[in-house]
């Protein structure tokens, strides 16, 4: 598995410039075809030969993976939960994807494979979603919901969790589907986009 570099990101505040470092948002997911999933979160593992993971710090992610996608599994076990699949000579899913499914349960693992635009059928990438415990769903999903509707909350809020270090919710909360169209958040998520998985 490739390194990311860390990527720094200034953002002007009224008094001071804040470097946000934004980092394993864009760790690329190998071994078949290779992705580089922007959310969720996943975690640095000490193996190439791990497959990545993710601490899910809300119950409904949103599913973002730079590369466009022919098709999309997610699955518990054996079983497939949900999946999405190109027809044929259409468009491949691309950008944020909303969680399709019911919440993820405290301590639920999910298996996410991913097949980009252009690979052979069955070459999926893979990446693991772990539920975070219990109170730690309620955190971010309350974050989440006080945020909702208050579009100028959105960009210190996430400069506060990344000062806390909270990598995993900063993340969450730049790339969920709920955030608002604003051109300072905007212009960070395509940064993060442009330079991950480098």
């Amino acid at each position: 598995m490739k390194r990311s570099q860390v990527s720094t990101v200034a953002i002007a505040t009224k008094p001071t410039v804040v470097l946000l470092l934004l980092q394993a948002c864009s760790l690329p997911v190998s071994a078949a075809p290779e992705v580089c999933v922007l959310a969720p979160h996943l975690e640095r593992s000490a193996s190439p030969h791990t497959v990545p993971r993710a601490l899910v710090p809300l119950s409904q992610p949103t599913l973002f993976v730079r590369e466009p996608l022919a098709e999309l599994r997610i699955e518990e076990g054996a079983k497939v939960l949900w999946s999405w699949q190109s027809p044929p000579n259409q468009g491949a899913l691309e950008g944020p994807l909303a969680w399709p499914l019911s919440p993820l349960k405290p301590g639920q693992t999910v298996t996410v494979r991913l097949r980009p635009l252009g690979s052979t059928p069955e070459h999926f990438a893979t990446i693991q979603l772990d539920g975070a415990p219990l109170q730690r769903l309620r955190e971010g999903d309350g974050r989440l919901r006080s945020l909702t509707g208050q579009p100028g909350a959105w960009r210190p809020a996430i400069e506060d969790l990344l000062a806390k270090g909270d990598q995993a919710l900063a993340t969450a909360l730049l790339f969920a589907n709920e955030g608002p169209n604003d051109p300072t958040l905007n212009a960070l998520r395509l940064l993060v986009a442009q330079e991950s998985c480098q």
